[in-house]
């Protein structure tokens, strides 16, 4: 298992974390990461988009000509797609654009994800981030002492989690979430040495 440094709020290194080989330093499988990054897009989609057909909107009901003897092309509504503020041939309906991944490879993934992260030495492992106030200013001091002035996604306690939604508000630039795309999609990962609801079984 390697060692992690742990840093505290201010920057200092306060201990050393063993790393479990089963997590963070596997090899990355890049096929297992792009299926749960596609599942993870397609689920955001809501799917309403609709649009109406020539039997969906009001008017034409009624033959604009004749068939024969008027010298025009033959036509039976002026709904046809071809008419203006006619109906839409092939247009989207509401439908579900999610897809489902197998646990296993979810798992494989989020490993896949932390072992690159640690591989490319963009973990930092926080002893925790106790603060006195509710302020803005302070989650930024933070962040300066680390040396991490690029976007991050944060990995807090569950504590944490809650008085962090309130100090980071206006930073805009907090993840606190653990989704496979996160951990990808971000420049640093930031771990608190208490952090649940994370584990990773083997």
């Amino acid at each position: 298992m390697p060692n992690y440094s742990v840093f505290d709020k201010t920057g200092k290194k306060v201990s050393d974390i063993a790393l479990s080989d089963a997590i963070f330093a596997i090899t990355p499988n890049a096929s297992a990461m792009h299926l749960c990054v596609v599942a993870y897009l397609a689920n955001q989609r809501q799917g309403t988009q609709s649009t109406l057909t020539r039997a969906e909107v009001r008017g034409g009901g009624k033959k604009p000509w004749r068939q024969k003897g008027s010298g025009r092309a033959r036509q039976g509504s002026i709904r046809s797609p071809q008419y203006p503020f006619g109906g839409i041939a092939l247009g989207p309906k509401p439908r579900e654009y999610g897809k489902t991944v197998n646990k296993k490879v979810r798992r494989l993934a989020m490993k896949s994800a932390l072992s690159s992260k640690v591989a490319a030495e963009e973990l930092i492992v926080l002893d925790s981030l106790e603060m006195n106030e509710i302020k803005t200013k302070e989650v930024v001091s933070v962040l300066k002492a680390l040396e991490t002035g690029k976007k991050g996604s944060h990995r807090p306690s569950r504590e944490e989690r809650d008085r962090l939604q309130k100090r980071s508000q206006h930073q805009g630039r907090q993840d606190h979430s653990c989704q496979h795309t996160q951990c990808l999609r971000y420049p640093q990962l930031r771990f608190s040495r208490s952090a649940q609801g994370c584990r990773i079984e083997d």
